[in-house]
């Protein structure tokens, strides 16, 4: 149930043949995108050639017809863009199996998977939320009950690249996801129904601590820019550093910029933020478990409460992982340590940045298991004490039964009659008889407590050996 689908935002922007980048020209409806693959179509047809990058905001039937016939796009390259779901286990429905690594040509093409944080100013009450535009879902947050006010959207953006007659004759598709604006937001269904409750309200989710930090490092920054990419969504930023910053950083680069180093960097810096924001999530449950002298005022079902949050990150870094290695794949990138570039004009390179992240979300993941196993210890703890208090209270009443039923017991076995009772005239003689046989049982119970070894079992060499070393 996707809300607005032919809401689709698509802008054109051309290098020229110094490798300039011309003014951005806007296409609001779908009509007037295929005039224009029709007038490029004619151009390129007499022998011109056209490095062309459009940027597509949202997808429907229509625009996927013309960019595939047009831009000579496989199918499957809008399929793995438009797919929401992260995992399907039974047989009927869509294979998710993903190619092989070495069929994988990220020059050509490439789907990446990231995440964008955002603060929710209205409490959604639900784990189950998703983007009403996009489908992707929305991930929420608990620390102990209460919800984070913050929401981590899943995002995509795929790259394609045709090349036409000759190198400089090429044309490059980026596809955006919308901005979280309409979220469907389900509930649990009530116990006298099977259904869940689904709800769409529209709201604003500004950037999380502002958004990711800009990536244009100070050498390189455009003086004349007043301002940064406003960091509502990908499309917007995008076309902010392609008609921005493009042609600055071109001019003191030696070779040609790479069309795809926004888009990377983008994806990298909303990772980095991602990090920092768990980072800070683990540091949070964690502190209840330091500076404690002991547990006891930790109540059992707050730990079960955060062992379930725990679990959440847990699986969610695994995501993160998962995304991650499949950009890296696509990239070319290899799984090894972080290598800052020496020389300091790299910076539009990405193997470091992405070599990091994958570094730090495994760092991290370690740190939400141990945090498990520590959580589990504490409940542990918490559980011993809880039996020796019991044990403790199951002994007092012992030794009150101990009291009170040697005296009951006398009085049957010799079938003492009203004179011996208390406040009778022959009340010493019950009590002189009573008190003997109350010390004989607990010598008996002491001594045969002796008996017992570490494995809750008596034995007689047990019993012998503990006796030999009380009297010797």
């Amino acid at each position: 149930m996707l809300c607005d689908r032919q809401h689709v935002r698509a802008t054109v922007l051309e290098l020229n043949s110094e490798g300039k980048m011309l003014s951005p020209a806007e296409f609001p409806h779908v009509t007037q995108l295929r005039n224009h693959f029709s007038q490029l179509r004619k151009l390129r047809q007499d022998g011109q050639s056209h490095r062309m990058i459009y940027l597509v905001e949202g997808l429907n039937t229509e625009v996927i017809a013309l960019l595939g016939d047009e831009l000579q796009v496989d199918p499957m390259f809008f399929v793995t863009h438009e797919r929401t779901s992260t995992y399907l286990r039974w047989p009927y429905e869509p294979n998710l199996a993903p190619c092989l690594p070495s069929l994988i040509d990220g020059n050509r093409s490439f789907t990446a998977s990231y995440y964008d944080i955002r603060a929710l100013s209205e409490e959604f009450g639900s784990f189950s939320v998703g983007c009403a535009e996009s489908g992707r879902d929305a991930l929420r947050t608990k620390l102990g009950k209460d919800w984070e006010p913050t929401v981590i959207l899943h995002r995509k953006c795929s790259f394609w690249k045709t090349t036409f007659s000759n190198q400089n004759d090429w044309s490059v598709l980026i596809l955006c996801d919308p901005p979280f604006r309409k979220a469907h937001i389900w509930h649990k269904p009530q116990p006298k129904s099977e259904t869940w409750s689904l709800k769409t309200i529209e709201f604003s989710a500004p950037p999380f601590q502002g958004g990711y930090a800009d990536f244009i490092p100070s050498p390189w920054t455009v003086r004349s820019r007043t301002s940064g990419p406003s960091r509502e969504c990908l499309y917007d930023d995008l076309l902010h550093y392609y008609t921005e910053c493009y042609n600055d950083i071109s001019a003191r680069q030696a070779a040609q910029l790479d069309i795809t180093v926004f888009v990377r960097k983008i994806i990298a810096s909303h990772y980095m933020l991602l990090i920092e924001y768990h980072d800070a999530l683990l540091s949070t449950m964690a502190f209840p478990l330091q500076r404690k002298d002991n547990f006891a005022s930790v109540q059992t079902t707050s730990l079960e409460a955060s062992w379930s949050n725990i679990q959440l990150l847990c699986s969610r870094l695994s995501r993160y992982i998962k995304d991650v290695s499949q950009i890296m794949l696509q990239l070319h990138i290899r799984f090894d340590d972080p290598v800052v570039p020496t020389d300091y004009t790299q910076w539009t390179e990405s193997e470091s940045d992405f070599q990091y992240i994958y570094m730090r979300l495994q760092s991290l993941r370690q740190r939400a298991e141990f945090l498990s196993e520590s959580l589990t210890g504490v409940t542990g703890i918490n559980g011993a004490a809880r039996s020796i208090r019991e044990a403790k209270t199951i002994k007092t009443f012992t030794i009150v039964a101990l009291i009170f039923i040697p005296l009951s017991f006398s009085t049957s076995l010799f079938s003492m009659s009203e004179r011996y009772l208390p406040g009778e005239k022959n009340f010493g003689v019950f009590f002189s008889v009573s008190l003997p046989l109350l010390v004989f049982i607990f010598a008996v119970i002491l001594l045969f407590d002796l008996g017992y070894d570490e494995n809750s079992s008596w034995t007689f060499k047990t019993f012998t050996t503990r006796i030999w070393r009380l009297l010797f």
